[in-house]
């Protein structure tokens, strides 16, 4: 859960967020291609993030803020980085 999502280029990209089964954040980008209708890994962000806005903006995915902690509720410290 607490994954960032956004529509880019014919996709759906899934950033970021929490196992909760594995008890982690989680770095890793998914893909949903509107064409072939399934999922595939993409680029993987630079560092963890959960509870993360993501938005495009000129063309490019940006991933907005969020919590680096594993521990916390819907209302985290958050953190004030931009990752493109």
């Amino acid at each position: 859960g607490t994954a960032g999502a956004v529509v880019h280029r014919g996709g759906i990209l899934l950033v970021g967020g929490e196992s909760q089964a594995q008890r982690t954040l989680l770095d890793s980008v998914l893909r949903l291609d509107f064409g072939s209708d399934r999922w595939r890994p993409a680029p993987s962000l630079p560092a963890p993030r959960k509870f993360a806005r993501t938005v495009v903006f000129r063309d490019s995915v940006h991933v907005v803020g969020g919590s680096l902690r594993l521990s916390g509720s819907h209302a985290p410290t958050g953190s004030a980085s931009v990752l493109r």
